[in-house]
């Protein structure tokens, strides 16, 4: 047993306590290493994550640690911390305001805690697995709109890394989308984009590969995109098993959840995932 309360409160304090360290140290921010081309860890990714490992652990010690730059911290516990210390590093970097800390809880089965902090705008988003998403401590609400033509769609876009054949038949999609939502956008922060929509700033989202994210990036969104009741399963409805990202994801208000499917399975066309 594990009292959610108490972790809620202390994955509040984690991502936060982290971003807004990352926020005052920003201009002073020194590359560690190149992942590839420009992806990068600098010590500012670090240090965040040092942050949240140490607010974890003086409460929870004897959970387990998953997180992007430290990788798996083994305790053999049925607990484990999924953290992502700064979600958007080539845009902090960059000086974009599109970065973040986030966090979430998870057993083998389900997500227990989730918290996201957005330090540019000073966004806090948190839920629990027995709490309703709250925004700045505020109860949130999903759009209530029922048209996908007068929706905002949110895709994670296809990266110079996708499979040409992933790559064509996700353009072909969105093209498709783009013709019949309000608006189509796109942002590779999956959890922020979750948070919005978790209280009606768009109506829907699709992740179209697995590829394109990692869980640790989504995790946190998932839960509290859940939590304020949207309706989630992969790109042909079906339930989305934890970890499992192949089949895609598709998040909405509900109300435009089978139209918004309808565009992307039209003509019995189905995504080929390159393996």
């Amino acid at each position: 047993m594990i009292d959610l309360k108490k972790a809620l409160s202390v994955a509040e304090e984690a991502v936060t306590t982290a971003g807004k360290f990352l926020l005052a140290h920003q201009r002073d921010v020194v590359i560690k290493k190149h992942k590839d081309a420009v992806d990068i860890q600098t010590d500012a990714d670090l240090k965040a994550e040092e942050i949240c490992i140490k607010t974890i652990q003086a409460s929870f010690p004897n959970h387990n640690i998953l997180s992007e730059e430290i990788g798996f911290i083994d305790h053999q516990s049925d607990f484990t911390w999924v953290i992502d210390p700064l979600d958007g590093t080539k845009e902090y970097i960059r000086q974009i305001p599109l970065w973040g800390t986030i966090l979430s809880l998870e057993t083998k089965l389900k997500t227990l805690v989730a918290a996201c902090y957005f330090p540019p705008t000073n966004e806090l988003y948190s839920a629990s697995s027995n709490q309703a998403t709250l925004f700045n401590h505020q109860p949130v609400k999903l759009s209530s709109e029922k048209k996908i033509t007068k929706s905002f769609i949110y895709t994670h876009p296809p990266t110079s890394k996708t499979k040409k054949q992933t790559a064509n038949f996700i353009w072909d999609k969105l093209k498709q989308i783009s013709f019949q939502a309000y608006r189509l956008r796109a942002h590779a922060n999956d959890a922020w984009v979750l948070s919005w929509l978790s209280r009606g700033g768009l109506e829907g989202y699709w992740l179209p590969d697995g590829h394109l994210t990692e869980w640790y990036d989504i995790s946190p969104g998932l839960l509290i995109a859940k939590q304020a009741e949207a309706k989630i399963t992969d790109s042909y409805g079906k339930p989305v098993k934890r970890g499992d990202l192949t089949k895609g994801i598709v998040i909405t208000n509900d109300h435009i959840h089978d139209q918004l499917l309808n565009i992307i399975n039209l003509q019995g066309q189905s995504l080929q995932v390159d393996k």
